[in-house]
């Protein structure tokens, strides 16, 4: 009689699957919990994602439904939620982000070579509370932050044709990876920093084409299938987006006060317009030290720390800023953390901080958004704390950025 055949998983998969098995769990939660209190875990946008599915099935266009603000893809997605069961875009939710802690886990093996280190990093998205939460709440940002992880095992790989192709997809299913075109063209095929435009200009070629080939036919597509509310919701929705109740960011009382700026100023006062003036001070500061990050790291190796930054900086002095939108530096956060140098202390007083100031905002925010309490003073003097405290994390991870540590330097 042959023996039986036995299965043993290796330590990545064993990690993989755990992770995966509380996913599920926390999904089956998400179910029960919602059945019996009044403040849902399911995120609103999964059953905005629902009912657009609807829409696509009924051979509608997903833009009918007026709060669906997504790629159409999104809606395609899920719609196994109406003709299988409710939770299945939880579930694939779930699996896009493991996903992207094995995306992780490649990109580290593939820069610095060790195995151990590699699952060690995949581990810190792999089991970090914020991102399960996010996933099983029904949020699909792992998706897009899969297909900027691919963009990078690709680019590290210089493939740049693939490379371009899938930044232009990640773009397509949310705009802020747009931040990132800039460091992937100015690092094309720039391994060390010997390497000129004059050397390298050809795969920053291949790169743009791709990126712009590929962005052009899903726009094209889309904005054919669906008109121009594909691009009015899809697109300029996010160009113009305030959002002044639950808004982490630095500009949300700025943006709240905007309603009171009387009509009579804006039309007579055009040289120095408010909204006008607001609206450069968020943008200018933002694009001139996205410019300076890629400045700084211009080359292949230094993409990952490069992109962190990039995602970092975009997120943290953005005029809308949620908790979703930390998934997508947190992704990129495990990459280059084998060339951070810093202390447990420092670890734990980074964690603190960020944590607290965040509880400090939500405490506000409760009040404001369950109580009815006008606390917007409070608000915006936490987002300030915010602010702060995220500035501090990022130029302690620069000062603490070891390019020396690197598997090649430039």
């Amino acid at each position: 009689m042959a023996p039986a055949l036995k299965f043993k998983p290796t330590n990545v998969q064993y990690h993989f699957g755990i992770g995966l098995l509380v996913r599920v769990v926390l999904t089956a939660y998400s179910v029960v919990h919602d059945s019996y209190f009044k403040l849902k875990y399911t995120d609103v946008d999964y059953k905005v994602f629902t009912l657009a599915a609807k829409e696509v099935i009924a051979q509608r266009s997903p833009y009918d439904f007026h709060t669906f603000r997504y790629s159409p893809i999104v809606a395609y997605l899920v719609t196994p939620n109406v003709l299988l069961h409710p939770v299945f875009g939880k579930l694939l939710a779930s699996v896009f982000d493991v996903m992207v802690a094995y995306t992780i886990y490649k990109i580290v093996l593939l820069i610095y070579g060790v195995e151990k280190k590699a699952l060690q990093c995949a581990q810190l998205w792999l089991y970090n509370p914020l991102p399960i939460i996010i996933s099983t709440r029904g949020n699909l940002d792992s998706f897009s932050s899969l297909f900027v992880l691919l963009t990078l095992y690709f680019q590290l790989m210089e493939n740049y044709y693939v490379s371009g192709a899938l930044l232009a997809v990640s773009t397509h299913l949310r705009l802020y990876p747009i931040a990132f075109f800039l460091p992937f063209l100015v690092t094309a095929g720039r391994i060390t920093s010997a390497l000129t435009l004059r050397h390298t200009y050809k795969d920053k070629l291949k790169f743009a084409f791709s990126f712009a080939t590929t962005l052009a036919s899903l726009t094209g597509l889309f904005y054919y299938v669906y008109g121009f509310a594909f691009v009015e919701e899809s697109i300029l929705y996010h160009v113009y987006r305030k959002d002044v109740q639950h808004n982490f960011s630095l500009y949300f009382y700025v943006q709240y006060l905007d309603a009171f700026v009387p009509d009579y100023v804006t039309k007579n006062f055009t040289l120095f317009d408010p909204k006008i003036t607001k609206a450069l001070l968020i943008i200018v500061p933002q694009i001139v030290l996205l410019i300076a990050v890629t400045v700084k790291y211009n080359t292949l190796r230094h993409l990952p720390f490069n992109l962190y930054c990039s995602a970092f900086i975009f997120v943290v002095f953005n005029k809308v800023l949620t908790s979703q939108y930390f998934v997508w530096f947190l992704s990129l956060l495990p990459l280059f953390l084998p060339s951070i140098t810093i202390s447990r202390n420092k670890v734990i007083g980074i964690l603190s901080a960020w944590i607290g100031s965040q509880a400090a905002w939500l405490t506000s925010a409760y009040l404001l958004e369950f109580e009815g309490r006008p606390t917007f003073a409070a608000i915006h003097g936490s987002s300030i704390l915010f602010f702060s405290v995220n500035v501090w994390i990022l130029s302690t991870f620069i000062n603490a950025y070891n390019t020396q540590y690197l598997k090649k330097v430039d």
